[in-house]
């Protein structure tokens, strides 16, 4: 979210990711509710942004440009949860994921000699930067099959 010098103008920016994660699973316990964590490495490829969205505003010089996306991004994820099963082919869990990306989304150097409607002198835009944190709670339904060898 970018809040210029007018507290009433406020824009939300939108990364919208395609994502792959290769990583393990590992159960800790036998009881009911069976506890595991897992830890993964994850890629992601920015398929499109609304950075584009607000450049016809006075002010849109201040706004993110989308030159300065990286489209690949790779991060970590690391979580855990407890899985239980309820029938021989449903089950079910509760999970908490933390990805954090390790690259940034958003990476802009310093911009000087920027001429604003209104302002006597040219400003610096400084260097800016965007690099994501997810925390994600998740409700899992495990559809079960069974497979049978003759």
């Amino acid at each position: 979210r970018f809040n210029n010098f007018n507290s009433s103008f406020s824009t939300k920016f939108k990364f919208n990711n395609l994502g792959l994660t290769l990583g393990a699973r590992q159960m800790i316990g036998d009881s009911g509710f069976k506890p595991y964590y897992h830890f993964g490495l994850r890629l992601e490829y920015t398929v499109s942004t609304n950075l584009s969205d607000g450049q016809n505003s006075i002010y849109s010089v201040l706004n993110p440009i989308d030159e300065f996306v990286n489209k690949v991004n790779y991060g970590v994820s690391l979580g855990g949860g407890f899985q239980k099963e309820f029938s021989e082919f449903v089950g079910g869990a509760i999970e908490i994921t933390f990805s954090p990306d390790v690259s940034l989304q958003y990476e802009q150097q310093a911009l000087g000699n920027i001429v604003l409607p209104g302002f006597p002198n040219a400003v610096t835009i400084g260097a800016r930067e965007i690099r994501n944190y997810s925390l994600e709670i998740s409700l899992v339904l495990r559809l079960l099959r069974k497979v049978e060898y003759y």
